[in-house]
């Protein structure tokens, strides 16, 4: 619903909520899906994916068409959008630089094969710099605190065997200095996963540095144990490390599969989607990504429960209080796909 209490058209929409749920905004509808939100520093823009092109002429501009993907900005009320980026490569996971002024991002515009390299730009698309410029090795996932990058390295030490385990590593970027900003790379985390998988790369995805740049919070994806629908799903936990290395902490663990934790703005709660497993046969995806709120701690946990009738809500960040006008607390911003498609918009 946008704020005249509208759904908007199309199959997608990005959607506005306190954490309690009671009122829910629509801020975009489409049948190109936005994800990968990313709140800026000073709150008042959002950075994100844009699936911009039906590659498989399905009608839709999804996951199924990454070769679509561009970067785009918009305003927090969802006005004054526009991509960044417009070619026929990969630009995906953005994230803000520390001066709220850059667009630290992966792409595949240098290589090919889906090797990815990490770019910073400004907020028109333009003065891109490569700061990783590694062609055996993928950089993706990045997030950006001080004079710190962390971000999923994956190296490709044989052309003929993919990898199977990823982790999270850190490098020192300045911004006054980006061409240097590759150096001092050091792993982080050290996932102990001895299985493999025909349908995943298992290890360490996703890591946000919290707001006052001591932790990385991240989730992990040990197995494949429980699927939904007949797609494997399996052990997936959010957890935290010191950003200068050291023993992980984990924030969460049960049968539910946690990931996309995202730091609340002071740092005390995630938000984060939620795959549960389903005993409801006719509808198998009934719990399939909902958002969930929780301490930092593990606790307090709670689902964020909207009246909108949404198969998907996935990959929350926060926006601050007051960054919309009327929001006297911190709420939350995310991408979600209605249960009934509405594909009633190009």
């Amino acid at each position: 619903m946008d704020q005249a209490g509208e759904r908007l058209p199309g199959r997608y929409g990005v959607f506005l909520a306190p954490v309690d749920a009671s009122e829910m905004r629509q801020i975009y509808g489409g049948n190109r899906l936005r994800n990968y939100l990313r709140v800026s520093p000073d709150g008042e823009w959002v950075v994100y994916v844009e699936y911009a092109s039906d590659e498989n002429d399905d009608g839709y501009a999804n996951q199924a068409d990454i070769k679509g993907t561009e970067i785009g900005i918009m305003r927090v009320d969802g006005s004054e959008a526009r991509l960044l980026t417009t070619n026929d490569r990969v630009d995906t996971t953005p994230t803000w630089a520390p001066d709220g002024a850059h667009i630290l991002f992966a792409s595949d515009r240098d290589n090919e094969d889906y090797r990815y390299d990490l770019f910073v730009m400004d907020l028109y698309g333009e003065n891109v710099v490569n700061i990783t410029n590694t062609p055996n090795i993928i950089e993706v996932d990045p997030s950006w605190a001080g004079t710190t990058i962390v971000a999923i390295l994956l190296p490709i030490e044989d052309e003929n065997t993919p990898p199977t385990l990823q982790a999270i590593w850190a490098m020192d970027c300045d911004l006054a200095d980006l061409e240097a900003c590759s150096t001092n790379v050091r792993q982080l985390t050290f996932p102990n996963i001895d299985k493999q998988s025909e349908n995943y790369i298992f290890g360490d995805f996703n890591p946000r540095i919290s707001p006052d740049g001591t932790t990385v919070a991240f989730y992990r994806h040990r197995n494949e144990d429980w699927s939904i629908a007949n797609i494997p799903i399996g052990d997936i936990d959010i957890m935290t490390i010191p950003l200068e290395g050291g023993a992980e902490t984990i924030v969460s663990q049960g049968t539910e599969a946690d990931l996309m934790p995202a730091w609340s703005p002071d740092g005390t709660r995630f938000a984060f989607a939620v795959i549960a497993p389903s005993d409801d046969e006719e509808n198998p995806l009934e719990n399939a990504n909902d958002l969930v709120v929780m301490n930092v701690d593990g606790g307090n946990r709670r689902l964020v429960e909207g009246s909108l009738d949404l198969m998907f809500e996935q990959m929350p960040d926060w926006v601050p209080a007051g960054a919309l006008g009327d929001n006297d607390e911190d709420w939350l911003i995310f991408s979600g796909e209605w249960w009934d498609g509405n594909p009633e918009q190009d």
